[in-house]
């Protein structure tokens, strides 16, 4: 996951062409739920630009729910040494299904409110990709991406594997859209807006869609005098 902070840089950069890299130079960016191997690979790449440097906070550890403790080890498959997915608390002599393997990092648990606290005031984008996981993130960060009202939050929406990580994906939808966002897929000015039934459907079709979601305060109920029903633009 990766935050973005300095409203006058990113969320100018955004609205204008939705690069989420457009205003990078100009911002404080903490890339979280990074494996050591990760980490290390992208400190030696910011030794290159040490003002670049400055501004970027690199945490190794795993996002999780509202309980969040233990640690986690990566899997991934035999041939791919690069990435793979985390498997948490699971004990001693723990192997994975076949064609898998254990890789040699391991993160420890956190929630990201308890990572960012009052960091989070500045955040002015939010991205997740979290391979399923998304809502398990949500859960131990509703203080950040819901009460802190980010202008903008993207996020990978994967019905299937959502619910093999145990949650569900209209209800991960559902806690954005009633916290005042607006849910589009595909980019940031798509003129059609979309409930999170509709989301959860073009999701099944692809197997996953990226979402953005744009924080709209008329939208919000905790607004005064805001929060009426939602309605969708048409095709």
């Amino acid at each position: 996951m990766t935050v973005y902070r300095d409203d006058d840089v990113i969320s100018s950069s955004v609205k204008k062409d939705g690069q989420w890299e457009a205003g990078l130079a100009g911002a404080m960016l903490a890339r979280l739920n990074a494996a050591a191997a990760t980490a290390s690979a992208a400190q030696q790449s910011l030794c290159r630009n040490a003002d670049l440097a400055q501004r970027v906070l690199l945490l190794d550890k795993a996002l999780g729910g509202s309980a969040a403790a233990g640690d986690c080890v990566m899997v991934s498959g035999v041939s791919n040494k690069g990435d793979g997915v985390l498997a948490c608390n699971k004990a001693p002599g723990w192997v994975p299904g076949p064609g898998h393997v254990v890789r040699p990092w391991r993160l420890e648990l956190a929630r990201l409110d308890d990572l960012l606290g009052d960091c989070a005031d500045d955040i002015v984008v939010a991205k997740m990709d979290v391979e399923g996981y998304e809502a398990h993130v949500l859960e131990g960060g509703r203080g950040t991406l819901l009460d802190r009202r980010i202008p903008f939050i993207h996020s990978e929406v994967g019905p299937v594997m959502m619910a093999g990580a145990g949650s569900n994906a209209t209800a991960f939808l559902e806690a954005f859209a009633q916290a005042g966002y607006e849910l589009r897929t595909g980019s940031w000015d798509t003129p059609r807006l979309l409930d999170p039934a509709e989301v959860v459907v073009k999701a099944a079709g692809k197997g996953l869609v990226n979402v953005c979601m744009t924080y709209n305060p008329s939208l919000d109920p905790r607004t005064p005098g805001a929060g009426g029903p939602r309605s969708t633009s048409p095709a």
